[in-house]
């Protein structure tokens, strides 16, 4: 996680952590999937990052793969991004590549 000037650092117990990847489907065209069906409430947010690939992000539970296309927000390779979210439940990605993985961590 990046130190931004100005903030506290907070440390957080290890079993608050939620840590995992998630594949997208095998064709390059509606492979939108949901990020996670956990619902503990998130104190923090989330941290997004892939390895390749580019992939489309949006944050209210839409799971429409052409719309996060062109909608949703972008997260590609060696730039990740930290979102502060209540819960991983809503969190729908799509990439525009077949079968790309996104790793994340949220507390």
């Amino acid at each position: 996680m990046a130190n931004y000037q100005g903030t506290n650092l907070v440390t957080i117990a290890t079993p608050s952590v939620i840590t995992g990847q998630i594949t997208t489907g095998a064709h390059s065209t509606n492979n939108s999937v949901h990020l996670s069906i956990d619902t503990t409430p998130l104190t923090h947010g989330v941290y997004l990052g892939v390895d390749s690939g580019t992939f489309h992000v949006k944050f209210d539970n839409t799971t429409d793969g052409t719309n996060l296309a062109t909608t949703g927000f972008r997260v590609s390779a060696n730039n990740p991004v930290a979102v502060n979210v209540n819960s991983l439940i809503g969190i729908v990605l799509s990439s525009t590549a077949a079968s790309k993985t996104m790793t994340f961590i949220a507390y």
